[in-house]
């Protein structure tokens, strides 16, 4: 009997282990975005033209139709006051076969080139959290446990100049574990502005095809992704770093997994559709000229009358013989 009861406890267990965690179960459309269709020039600059299909993403520090909501969480010194002089953001995303593509670029009174983005959060920085999905098929068959990727970048080198860095905390519901890890084949670029920063970053889709199974054949039409951004701002600029104040933009507590915000209780991302390039109608082909009707062919006149006077000479002839 204890053999059979361990044995069906032992079949219980590996049956909830089998259940698929759905992670979009823990997204929430009431907080969309697109990306748009394209590839963009990753060299922290804005290129004429090369941003302009995809949609921008506002985000004031005050007046966020966001906080109404409910769904912007503002922590630290942000958390008791705001002053929109210190800051205010704007994402773009587009996305090719390849890669994903961020464009942020921001407004910041003090901008902060020291740390890096292996703590993101000590510095000017910006997570951007991606969980992939089968668009919300019921066995959710890519991603059974919950696989995320919180994408890391900021402006800074390191050491107090511009330039750019990048990595990827990766984990899962399933397990509750993350793990910070290298971009492999990432790019990320910077600049500064007048009033602020730009980074451009190229996430490969193999990067976060990471984890999931091999039903994952890449990006697609309408593909859905949970989304979320995490945006620190320090206004330090002598070297030093620390946690200050940041957003939590696109954060939807009625949707929180229990394993808490850094796996759950986002928004969703949707990849817009390729634009439709029109084909020149093909121009029919030019009607033929018709054939040059051949002119009758007609004796010169100084050989007609040549011929003539040949007749008539030999005529004369005939008529003296005859005399004769």
């Amino acid at each position: 009997m204890k053999k059979i009861l361990c044995v069906t406890l032992a079949a219980l267990v590996m049956a909830a282990l089998a259940i698929p965690v759905l992670g979009y179960e823990y997204w929430n459309e009431a907080v969309s975005v697109t990306a748009a269709y394209g590839t963009p020039n990753i060299d922290g600059k804005v290129g004429a033209g090369e941003w302009d299909a995809a949609v921008a993403i506002e985000i004031p520090l005050t007046g966020d139709p966001l906080e109404d909501e409910g769904y912007a969480l503002y922590q630290g010194e942000w958390a008791n006051a705001r002053e929109n002089g210190d800051f205010s953001d704007t994402f773009k995303l587009m996305w090719d076969e390849n890669y994903l593509y961020i464009l942020e670029v921001r407004k910041d009174n003090a901008v902060n080139l020291y740390g890096n983005a292996t703590m993101p959060w000590e510095t000017d920085g910006t997570l951007v959290f991606l969980m992939p999905v089968d668009d919300g098929s019921v066995d959710n068959a890519v991603n059974p446990d919950g696989v995320h990727h919180h994408i890391f970048f900021v402006p800074g080198n390191g050491s107090g100049e511009v330039g750019g860095d990048l990595m990827d905390r990766y984990g899962d519901i399933a397990s509750g574990t993350q793990m910070t890890i290298d971009v492999e084949g990432g790019k990320v670029a910077a600049s500064t502005t007048n009033d602020g920063y730009i980074v451009e970053v190229a996430v490969p889709w193999s990067q976060l095809g990471e984890g999931l199974t091999a039903d994952f054949k890449g990006p697609h039409e309408n593909m859905k992704l949970g989304f979320s951004l995490v945006l620190h701002d320090s206004d330090y600029t002598d070297g030093t770093t620390g946690f200050v104040k940041q957003i939590c933009w696109g954060y939807i507590p009625e949707n929180l997994p229990v394993n808490g915000y850094d796996y759950g209780g986002w928004g969703v991302l949707t990849l817009s559709p390729k634009p439709v390039t029109e084909t020149p109608a093909e121009e029919a082909p030019a009607a033929e000229a018709p054939a040059d009707t051949a002119a009758p062919v007609t004796a010169d006149f100084g050989t007609v009358m040549a011929i003539a006077a040949s007749f008539a000479a030999a005529g004369a002839l005939s008529i003296l013989r005859k005399k004769r």
